[in-house]
């Protein structure tokens, strides 16, 4: 059985005489920057959020499981 060669597409080359440019690279540091103050401030509270519904979660199934039969 022969397999064909993988055919891959040529990179692009850069056009001369664009005028139009990529997004500033500190335009999206700060973004980043901004996205990842959101996340840790979501995350906190959210990760004792889950553990506390785990562990409830838990407990309930304890007790449906081994208790009440």
């Amino acid at each position: 059985m022969e397999t064909e060669p993988t055919r891959h597409r040529p990179a692009p080359e850069p056009s001369q005489g664009s005028s139009k440019a990529g997004p500033d690279p500190s335009e999206l540091a700060k973004r980043r920057k901004e996205a990842r103050g959101c996340l840790q401030e979501i995350s906190h509270p959210s990760y004792w959020f889950d553990v506390w519904v785990f562990l409830l979660f838990d407990l309930i199934l304890f007790i449906f499981i081994y208790l009440l039969p």
